[in-house]
């Protein structure tokens, strides 16, 4: 499966899990003001090749919105994504290569999938910190459910068990000792899941939300928001293969945050 971000059934990412770069002519754009109109996105990438067709996605409120652009060819593609980060009427935009995703997800232009629900840059600190304490109850309950249903599992397999012995006891005297192994060393693969990614998502996220912290004691306006992006472009999910998931969460944790250090 390729990495990166799913969105509208296109996945957003610029290189693919090799490292080679992905072709595509069309590009998604995440971050743009909520006025964003069709119009504005012609006039805007329509600097780098001719546009065959774009999508402006609506958002509620003041929440940034997203879109995408449909190029006459992978080249002009190319040059937006060289160019980095994109100000579309004031508001400094990330853009990626859009692929559809290989299930088989409804196309963008469509419209016909339901996007997913995505962090709002705007949200203010108070929304951080209860992003935080939400992962963190997420993650207990979790582990509470994994312990429930391992022990609902193992009432079930105890009950078989017996059944079995009562009609076939002298075949599982014989196989009880390879069982037996066989069932300790399923328990010991199960076990490491029992604490998920979400642990390390929540921490990483705490670990974030410190540094957030530290870049608003800046007295630079400028320096806070390019130390912000700089955070921003290391957590992104295509510079972390390893750990997209972690990645992505953290990378939507920081846009969320990005008004904290607004504000002066």
């Amino acid at each position: 499966m390729p990495y990166g971000v799913l969105n509208h059934g296109f996945r957003c990412v610029d290189t693919h899990p090799d490292g080679t770069d992905v072709q595509s002519n069309k590009i998604f754009v995440g971050g743009m003001a909520p006025h964003t109109t069709r119009q504005n996105m012609i006039g805007y990438f329509g600097k780098f090749g001719r546009v065959m067709d774009c999508l402006v996605v609506p958002s509620k409120g003041r929440s940034p919105c997203i879109g995408f652009v449909d190029f006459d060819g992978t080249g002009p593609a190319d040059a937006v994504v060289r160019h980095g980060m994109h100000q579309v009427l004031g508001r400094w935009c990330e853009v990626r290569k859009a692929v559809p995703d290989i299930k088989g997800a409804a196309s963008a232009i469509g419209g016909a999938a339901a996007p997913r629900r995505a962090l709002s840059p705007h949200a203010g600190s108070r929304s951080v910190r209860d992003e935080l304490l939400a992962a963190r109850q997420a993650a207990a309950a979790g582990s509470v459910g994994q312990k429930r249903s391992r022990s609902g599992s193992s009432s079930t397999s105890s009950s078989s068990s017996h059944k079995r012995r009562k009609k076939k006891k002298k075949r599982r005297e014989k196989s009880s000792s390879s069982s037996s192994s066989s069932v300790e060393a399923s328990q010991k693969q199960a076990q490491p899941s029992a604490s998920s990614e979400n642990p390390e998502a929540e921490k990483a996220k705490h670990e974030a939300l410190e540094r957030l912290t530290k870049l608003k004691a800046l007295p630079d306006k400028d320096a806070r928001m390019r130390e912000w992006r700089a955070l921003l472009r290391e957590w992104h999910p295509d510079k972390n293969p390893d750990r997209v998931e972690v990645a992505t969460a953290v990378f939507q944790f920081l846009q969320k945050g990005k008004v904290m250090l607004e504000s002066d």
